[in-house]
């Protein structure tokens, strides 16, 4: 009864706090902005979406040991531990000669893989296309659904808020944008809008009081991000595969967003504009 009180009486002063969110929004979109002016692109990209070259070595180094000597023949370089066996797949530019990369480290096996840049730009073209028609389609389910402006658009702006703050994170942590978690941003989409629906049809279409409405959601959308979080959490932490550990996390970060955007700013947004409505 304490924790439902507590929230209650939260719930109560939301709308007054919708504004951090979307203050935390135009710091992401700015960060990008910075990126782009900076470096050519707003995200720092994985081989498969900007070209480049894949060396895969096994060797009795360390990752510490394995980063100091790429260290010093290139800044320009990634490196990711597969399986945890001394298998490592290094990342380098599409011109870099990789020969003196090899005659350092002394791998015990190795091979070369090269990803060309027209391709790789053409994933990342289909990349943009896919999240643009994502949205699109989403916004128009939503509109369909409550049929006005205000709580519709408040929907498919915690979407895209979600997606924006989970890009800007991923490059402030050094995650590097692959094909996989193009797809977990899109799974993303789906996470964000589902709270949001909960949330936005619970308080139009109950006639509780707007703190209770706004609790009732809360409840079933913190169960079931709650348990998604979890899921994905130990899938990041136990799982050998960079593809099933990216896409994990993002989702991971994905959600911590999410929760912010859905019960700070939507559920500002929707109390301020229905209690707005019910005055008039």
């Amino acid at each position: 009864m304490m924790i439902k009180n507590y929230f209650k009486h939260y719930f109560k002063r939301v709308d007054r706090h919708y504004w951090i969110p979307i203050a935390i929004l135009v710091l992401a979109i700015g960060y990008l902005f910075y990126n782009a002016s900076v470096t050519g692109s707003m995200v720092n990209r994985d081989i498969d979406l900007k070209g480049g070259k894949m060396l895969s070595v096994t060797t009795n180094l360390t990752y510490s040991e394995l980063e100091k000597i790429v260290s010093e023949h290139t800044s320009d370089f990634n490196i990711r531990s597969v399986g945890g066996h001394g298998f490592y797949i290094i990342e380098l530019p599409q011109n870099y000669n990789e020969t003196v990369l090899i005659n350092a480290i002394k791998p015990d096996d190795y091979s070369v893989e090269a990803v060309g840049p027209t391709v790789s730009y053409m994933f990342w073209k289909q990349a943009e296309v896919a999240i643009i028609i994502s949205f699109i389609l989403m916004a128009i389910v939503v509109f369909i659904m409550f049929k006005s402006a205000v709580p519709s658009g408040a929907v498919i702006l915690s979407a895209i808020s979600d997606v924006i703050i989970t890009v800007a994170l991923l490059d402030i942590f050094g995650i590097r944008v692959s094909i996989a978690i193009i797809g977990a941003l899109l799974m993303l989409i789906g996470y964000s809008v589902d709270t949001d629906v909960l949330l936005t049809t619970k308080v139009l279409k109950s006639s509780k009081e707007m703190e209770e409405r706004i609790y009732e959601a809360f409840r079933t959308g913190i169960m079931t991000s709650g348990t998604s979080f979890a899921a994905l959490l130990v899938m990041y932490l136990f799982s050998a595969s960079p593809v099933i550990r990216g896409i994990s996390i993002t989702l991971v970060i994905g959600l911590i967003v999410d929760t912010m955007n859905t019960w700070v700013m939507n559920a500002g947004i929707i109390k301020k504009w229905v209690e707005k409505k019910e005055i008039i």
